[in-house]
This record gives structure tokens, C-alpha cells and sequence, in this order.
């Protein structure tokens, strides 16, 4: 990879050869990016010729493009934080790419009951909650103009993005709370420092 210049390596939000991210043969993945200090980053990706909710809506856009970015991350963030991989791979970072984070708080809740009530310890033995996992290992980016964290952002990068509308430009208080596990995605139309 760094003889590529890579600093990263990005790789499709759904199954591959229909084997969820936390299946073990992945391990060689996870331990040469903890090798290299790189992150592996998440993405949507072409859908046509695998296994991928967006296939349910092959004749409906929206669907299929709103499934296969932040659906599918959703279902690889949590086979990543209740299969055991942060648990066999403590230093490994992940990056969950332009699938919004609105759905954030209430997945990793949802994975924290699921676990707590029928975590399966035989199988993926975890010493921490998903949440926590999350927060050591994870970052998830923000669009600008998301609705929920809309008034939050401070400003927005200067880089243009296919389907996307410029930020909200105002500044609400508290802004610099946001929480170090999110960043912004660079999505807006228009120059950081305009506004």
C-alpha cells in the first residue's frame, strides 16, 4: 500500500463472497491494516453483481442508492462491533463514509440491548459494549446538510459532491461539542470560510 501512496484502503459496505466482515477470514485484512497504521474506510459501491439490499430496488433509485449507503453501513458497522473484530483487533480504525450519521445513536443503542440480552459469548466474546467499541475504533462522516446535526457543524469543506446541497451556514451553540468520532464529510458546494 505505501508504495501505491495509499494511506488507506476502502472497501464495499456489503458482504463479499456473502461473508460478513467480522467472518475470520478477513483476520489477514484487519492485521496487515494494524500493520501498516492504516484505516479501512466503508463505502457504498456498484450494486449490480453482488450480494446487496439495493438489489431489492433495481427499479427504484432512491431505494436502492438510500440502502446502499447508509443500510448497508449500518449492517457492516454492527458485524464489525458485535462479531468480535475491535475485540481480536483493538488498534484497528474504521471509517464509515458518506452513509450520513443520522442513524448512529439509535444503531449503536439498539446493538448495546441486542448484546446485553442475547450476546452470544461462545461465539464473539466481547469485554466492552458496541457503543464502546464505537468510540475507540470508529468514525462515521457528517453531511452537511443532514437535518439532524445541520445547526451543529461549524462549516463545511470546499469540496463539490455529485447529489449533494450546500451546508446550513450558521453556527449553533455548542457547535464544538460534536464528538470526536464524527467529521465532516467533504460534500459542500461551496468554500469553508464563506458564510
Amino acid at each position: 500500500m505505501r508504495e501505491l501512496g495509499a494511506d488507506g484502503l476502502v472497501l464495499s459496505n456489503h458482504p463479499v463472497n456473502g461473508r460478513a466482515w467480522y467472518d475470520p477470514s478477513y483476520d489477514a485484512v484487519w492485521a496487515e491494516a494494524v500493520s501498516l497504521g492504516v484505516p479501512v474506510a466503508f463505502h457504498g459501491i456498484q450494486m449490480a453483481y453482488q450480494e446487496h439490499l439495493g438489489r431489492r430496488f433495481m427499479d427504484n433509485f432512491v431505494m436502492a442508492h438510500a440502502v446502499a449507503h447508509g443500510v448497508e453501513q449500518m449492517m457492516a458497522l454492527g458485524g464489525l462491533l458485535t462479531g468480535g473484530v475491535f475485540e481480536r483487533f483493538p488498534t484497528l480504525k474504521a471509517a464509515f463514509l458518506e452513509g450520513s450519521c443520522s442513524w448512529v445513536p439509535w444503531w449503536l443503542w439498539s446493538l448495546d440491548e441486542r448484546v446485553e440480552k442475547f450476546g452470544d459469548d461462545d461465539r464473539f466474546r466481547l469485554s466492552m459494549r458496541p457503543s464502546e467499541y464505537f468510540r475507540r475504533n470508529c468514525w462515521v462522516s457528517v453531511d452537511p446538510d443532514e437535518d439532524i446535526v445541520r445547526h451543529a457543524i461549524p462549516r463545511a469543506a470546499a469540496h463539490p459532491h455529485h447529489g449533494k446541497r450546500p451546508p446550513v451556514r450558521r453556527r449553533a451553540a455548542g457547535a464544538s461539542t460534536l464528538p470526536p468520532y464524527f467529521f465532516l464529510s467533504r460534500t459542500s458546494s461551496r468554500g469553508a470560510d464563506q458564510g
